[in-house]
């Protein structure tokens, strides 16, 4: 359980006093002892007397391969490669959801959240303000594309249309990427949007995208109609058959208008518009958004792999003379040379060594995944590590 609490407070960023004591099995263990015996960093809020758990890559991924404190899924974060799809990005956005809301549920934190602080991102204050019940979830991977009356799954799994089922849709459908059900307090259907592209996003794009969900139960209905009126025009063999399949639309359409549709976009792109002018019931968790919601840990794996933005930390002068006109042979060699003996922990101390890339609005916007915090700040303690 301690391991949990402490993956929990990393990923949902949970402000913490030093002196809390965790539960280790029949024990007990103040925070403060942990860092000293080197399992996280415990990093100082400006202005505040409270502190921020992070936890180094190492035991993070030690926890996820041997423990398994995350879904299989979701362990692949760990293992960046290049093959990652816009499908590694839906299970992946997928896996993470779920593991949050089930670490709530082990955990027995209080399951009812207001959305904004479940999902950290931009939107309006009615929208954000709203209260969901978060009970335990399994997700289901359909093999055909939603709203339809089949909802078998991959693995032999058939899904149903109720709370505590995440799904994942078909390929290409033309409703959410991700879905789910909450009947508590209020019935929701939670659509989101995976988009991974480099262009700009734009409101207009929000505002179709969302109009195209909420009018779910519209369409139902339509395709009841449409259904409805083949029968009447179709051979006696296939007319009982098309009755039914409209009967069950109907039925589907039935469900989904009583369900306010709340549309969030989980996105890769960048978002250059005011963010005041985001529509109701919509949600923009884009790039710039990234740390705050996966956390530091898995929100440099989406910049890194999935966004594919360069890091002077991680990257051969060939790598970086190949990709910027502006770095020549001899800068890249130099910005390769320099990192052997340093680190750059932000865009500033890239910048300050290198003035003359400092104007070069290319890397500016590409450089932007540095994975170590610039201002981290071990406590030191003189006394040994005690339980109390």
């Amino acid at each position: 359980m301690l391991i949990y609490e402490l993956v929990y407070r990393n990923i949902m960023e949970i402000e913490s006093d030093i002196s809390d004591v965790l539960q280790d099995g029949d024990h007990s263990i103040k925070l403060e002892h942990l860092e000293r015996d080197r399992h996280l960093i415990l990093r100082r809020l400006e202005e505040q007397d409270k502190v921020q758990i992070d936890i180094p890559y190492f035991f993070m991924y030690h926890y996820a391969s041997v423990l398994g404190v995350f879904t299989e899924h979701l362990n692949h974060a760990f293992l960046p490669d290049e093959i990652w799809s816009w499908q590694n990005w839906e299970k992946f956005i997928a896996d993470f959801i779920t593991s949050r809301i089930n670490m709530i549920d082990v955990l027995n934190k209080e399951k009812l959240l207001k959305l904004g602080n479940f999902f950290r991102g931009s939107g309006s204050n009615v929208t954000l303000g709203q209260l969901i019940n978060f009970g335990s979830v399994e997700i289901y991977e359909l093999n055909h594309q939603f709203p339809c009356l089949n909802l078998s799954a991959k693995e032999g799994k058939t899904a149903v249309l109720k709370p505590g089922y995440i799904m994942i849709n078909g390929y290409s459908a033309p409703f959410a990427d991700i879905f789910f059900l909450v009947d508590e307090p209020d019935p929701i259907l939670i659509a989101i949007q995976c988009r991974l592209r480099k262009n700009l996003l734009n409101l207009k794009t929000i505002e179709d995208e969302h109009k195209r969900n909420a009018n779910i139960s519209h369409k139902m209905e339509e395709k009841a109609r449409k259904l409805k009126n083949d029968s009447k025009i179709a051979s006696r063999e296939k007319k009982e058959e098309l009755r039914k399949e409209a009967e069950g639309y109907t039925q589907l359409g039935n469900l989904l208008s009583k369900y306010r549709v709340i549309t969030i976009f989980v996105t890769t792109q960048r978002f250059n518009e005011e963010l005041e002018r985001i529509p109701n019931d919509c949600i923009l968790i884009h790039q710039e958004k990234f740390d705050t919601f996966f956390g530091p840990l898995f929100s440099s794996r989406t910049k890194f792999v999935m966004t594919r933005d360069s890091n002077p930390n991680l990257s051969t002068a060939s790598q970086l003379t190949s990709r910027y006109k502006a770095i020549s042979q001899d800068i890249g060699e130099r910005i390769e040379q320099t990192r052997k003996r340093r680190i750059f922990r932000s865009h500033e101390e890239f910048c300050e060594e290198f003035e003359e890339l400092a104007d070069v609005n290319e890397l500016r916007d590409d450089f932007i995944y540095y994975p170590y915090p610039p201002y981290i700040e071990p406590f030191e303690h003189s006394n040994k590590r005690t339980r109390v």
